[in-house]
Order: structure tokens, then C-alpha cells, then sequence
């Protein structure tokens, strides 16, 4: 692969929010005329981040995840994960930014 088209797929993957490798599967699927069968469907009633924000999204819930790691365990917090990933994807971001908001401590 050219390193240019490699550098603009990687671009546009993190524009979409995604691995290099789920962007180009969209594309294919796209090409192929019918996108919807290798997207996942989403719930209206769940409010999920749009594919722009989605980048900030994985931070979010990979901290949320190492911080609930040290502080419930590993099985509580896997539940916990599950939990938030069916009923409210969006609150690993606002649980974020209620971190950075609070004041350290120490």
C-alpha cells in the first residue's frame, strides 16, 4: 500500500472514530451497496456518541475501567462496564469530565 493512501485511510478512520481496518470495511460494504449489514444497529433510546467523539469515547471508558479496576476489582467492574455499555453508553464520558472537573486531592 502507498504510504500516502495508507496515511489518508488512517486519517479518515480517526475522523470516523475507528480502527483503519473497521473504516475500510465500511468502505467495502459501502461499494458493495448495502453499508447497514456490517454496521451494528443502535437503539434510539440509548444515547451514543457520534463517530467524531467516538475516539474520546474509548479513552473515557478505558479509563473509567482502569480506575473501577483499582477500586472494585476486576469482576465488579467488567459488571459494571456491561452494565453502562447496554443501559448508557454516554456515561463514560460525563464520568470523565466529572473527574477532570473535581480538584485533585494530595
Amino acid at each position: 500500500m502507498a504510504p500516502q493512501l495508507r496515511d489518508a485511510l488512517q486519517r479518515a478512520a480517526v475522523d470516523a472514530g475507528c480502527s483503519m481496518n473497521a473504516y475500510a470495511v465500511q468502505v467495502l460494504a459501502a461499494a458493495t451497496g448495502d453499508p447497514a449489514c456490517f454496521r451494528a444497529t443502535i437503539d434510539a433510546s440509548h444515547e451514543s456518541p457520534r463517530p467524531r467523539q467516538m475516539w474520546r469515547h474509548k479513552l473515557a471508558r478505558q479509563d473509567f475501567m482502569r480506575a473501577m479496576s483499582e477500586q472494585v476489582g476486576w469482576k465488579a467492574m467488567g459488571e459494571l462496564v456491561q452494565k453502562y455499555d447496554a443501559e448508557d453508553p454516554g456515561y463514560f464520558l460525563a464520568w470523565k469530565q466529572r473527574r477532570e472537573e473535581e480538584p485533585e486531592v494530595g
